[in-house]
């Protein structure tokens, strides 16, 4: 697996010379937001360069790779999923590294489970939120038909969209 924040290939330990621009732009107490911006700045000025001419090979291939690696930086799930796969990667780089898979823990009998924190990203609504929402999208609809003399069927079929609009929310 490549780490991009250090250029390197976590199960060989070597350095990736044509991602040192990626490494040297992003890092990972960057937010998945501020890494895209960083690497579509990248590609930007490496479109420039190709266009000019001016593109050397390790620019060339850092080039045609770039949109995957943006790709993992386009929401945080992704990036939080990369951080995970990478820091599992490192965990067995570095007991491969040490030449013990086993420690006090295994020889006991029992396992320990690593714990990843994850952060939340998405809260529950309350319901009274969206009771409040549907009933200010009623109120608004049965304005609007009053003003507008609208037929009474438009009416209940703004209803139903509101309660099904409402279901899905809660």
């Amino acid at each position: 697996m490549i780490d991009y924040y250090k250029a390197i290939d976590t199960e060989t330990g070597q350095a990736v010379p044509y991602l040192r621009e990626v490494s040297n732009r992003i890092s990972p107490e960057m937010s998945a937001q501020d890494c895209f911006v960083a690497l579509s700045f990248l590609r930007e000025e490496l479109e420039e360069l190709w266009t000019n001419g001016t593109l050397d090979k390790e620019g060339e291939r850092l080039r045609s790779e770039l949109y995957t690696i943006r790709s993992i930086f386009f929401s945080d799930h992704e990036k939080l999923q990369y951080d995970r796969k990478l820091r599992q990667a490192q965990r067995k780089a570095s007991e491969v590294e040490k030449g013990t898979a086993t420690d006090a823990s295994n020889v006991s009998g029992k396992k320990e489970i690593p714990f990843e924190p994850v952060a939340v990203t998405q809260t529950k609504e309350s319901p009274l939120k969206n009771y409040l929402f549907a009933a200010f999208a009623f109120v608004v609809l049965l304005s609007l038909i009053l003003f507008f003399n609208i037929n009474v069927i438009v009416l209940i079929i703004g209803a139903i969209l509101i309660v099904a609009l409402m279901l899905l929310m809660s």
